[in-house]
């Protein structure tokens, strides 16, 4: 809303679907929301494709565990995760951590090698209270955050196309 000259498309995962509605997205976007599944997109032009050629940037907000290992991992068994992999634009992560996982070796070397790929940004979690167990915790980074990452990154000078904002 405090960005009119973009155009965002909202993708949602099948676990997303639970904590927002893609009626609503639609309507603050005023874009079909694309969901993760093979079964979109025309033949010729699958749904990931679409997604990494069309847009000049991608944000995960916000990451799960799962997308972040499966990124960090190179598996790309959904169109997000293909699309991730397979742009050249700048890929903006918000890491959404439940509580202690931040601390776990597996995951700090997830996130190292993210933030070694040279098109990903990750936004670092913040400290604040866990909604589940309500102890200090790594949440989440302010959608504000993301979107200064996505400015400055879009700002730098880029060896790649240039396609439709997301």
């Amino acid at each position: 809303m405090n960005r009119p000259r973009y155009t965002v498309t909202v993708g949602l995962t099948a676990s997303a679907h639970r904590f927002v509605s893609a009626t609503a997205l639609t309507a603050l976007t005023g874009r079909e929301v694309v969901d993760n599944t093979w079964t979109r997109g025309d033949v010729l032009r699958p749904v990931h494709t679409a997604i990494a050629a069309d847009h000049e940037a991608i944000a995960v907000y916000s990451a799960s565990v799962a997308f972040l290992s499966s990124l960090a991992g190179g598996l790309g068994n959904s169109p997000f995760l293909l699309a991730a992999l397979g742009t050249p634009a700048p890929v903006l992560l918000a890491p959404s951590l439940p509580p202690g996982v931040g601390d776990s070796p597996i995951i700090r070397d997830s996130l190292a090698r993210l933030a070694a790929v040279p098109n990903y940004h990750l936004v670092q979690p913040k400290k604040g209270k866990s909604r589940s167990t309500g102890a200090e915790a790594d949440t989440v980074a302010p959608m504000w955050e993301i979107i200064g990452t996505l400015e400055a990154s879009l700002a730098a000078p880029q060896d790649r196309p240039v396609g439709r904002a997301a």
